[in-house]
């Protein structure tokens, strides 16, 4: 019953050991992925690792960003193991809900990650200078304040600035930003929106970000977000039903391998 909608491509189901240079990344609201609650959300996290992250081995999933994750600290990261990846988490301990995980693909080594949470908006980052790449996952919850919103900005903007010093990393902010009104086919938020939305559009703007997503993802709203400096190498959005919640699961299908020995992301 926990897989209703849920319908993958029976063909990514076949073994393939030819190297590839395709990898996917999945952005998902999870609505709570705790393992502690009595029953009821105990299935998501090996419904994840047998269902969504079962694709074919030729297009190894790098890394899955998991929104609205509900995890509090006594909940250990081996609660919430996913075989094959490394899980970087930030808690929102101070409110029911929130929260975000990232889960990194472990042929990806992270020299660096942080995490930061208030009584609003989560974030995670993690750094892996092997392969010059920066993935983050935000939540923003729909009555997020202004001054949440661009704490949790400047976080992420302080970090892009230190490593922009070397050589600037490829970039991968998956989220649910709760921004139904900004205008994606336009790339910018429209007239008298949200101070949120024109935060954003200037965060966008000053790291020269794209958001990829292009199709709604909830209801009939865009909610659910990646952005690259990279552009080039998203090579499809797609989006699925899955049961887990009311959003559905974006999946991302790159033209680089980071798994792949002596990769290196960038392409041109």
């Amino acid at each position: 019953p926990h897989s209703q909608g849920y319908d993958r491509d029976p063909g990514s189901q076949k073994t393939n050991t030819e190297p590839t240079n395709l990898s996917k990344m999945f952005l998902l609201n999870g609505r709570s992925i705790s393992p502690s609650a009595a029953g009821s959300t105990r299935w998501k996290i090996p419904f994840i690792e047998s269902t969504i992250l079962q694709t074919s081995s030729s297009v190894p999933p790098i890394a899955l960003g998991i929104t609205e994750s509900w995890l509090k600290p006594y909940i250990s990261d081996a609660q919430i193991s996913l075989q094959g990846y490394s899980v970087f988490r930030s808690d929102r301990p101070e409110r029911v809900g929130g929260g975000c995980v990232l889960y990194i693909h472990d042929d990806i080594p992270i020299s660096f990650a942080h995490s930061f949470s208030d009584r609003e908006c989560s974030i995670v980052l993690a750094f892996s200078e092997a392969k010059n790449l920066l993935f983050s996952c935000i939540y923003r919850p729909p009555d997020c304040s202004q001054k949440s919103f661009l704490s949790i900005l400047d976080v992420l903007q302080q970090q892009i600035n230190i490593l922009s010093n070397n050589n600037l990393p490829d970039m991968f902010i998956l989220g649910d930003f709760n921004l139904p009104l900004f205008n994606w086919d336009l790339g910018s938020p429209p007239p008298n929106s949200s101070p949120g939305c024109a935060t954003l559009s200037e965060f966008i703007g000053d790291n020269f970000l794209t958001q990829v997503v292009n199709q709604p993802t909830r209801g009939s709203n865009i909610l659910d977000l990646i952005f690259t400096n990279t552009p080039q190498n998203v090579a499809s959005i797609g989006t699925e039903a899955t049961g887990i919640s009311d959003h559905l699961l974006v999946e991302c299908l790159l033209t680089i391998n980071p798994t792949a020995a002596s990769s290196s992301a960038t392409t041109n």
